[in-house]
């Protein structure tokens, strides 16, 4: 269980790692993605779309 936000670095101006468990009321469930995205062949891009698929 994780009781606060963890963030990668500074906290609310960075990605967040894990959100927080605890709260009054959460109406649906939450998914949060963590990974990492690299451009074919490692050539800088100034723009990059990723897809993700589930199921």
């Amino acid at each position: 269980m994780c009781l606060q936000d963890t963030w990668r670095d500074e906290p609310k101006r960075s990605s967040l790692l894990y959100p927080s468990d605890l709260t009054a009321f959460k109406p649906t469930t939450e998914v949060l993605i963590v990974g990492t995205v690299r451009p074919p062949e490692s050539h800088p891009l100034s723009t990059f779309y990723a897809l993700l698929r589930i199921g």
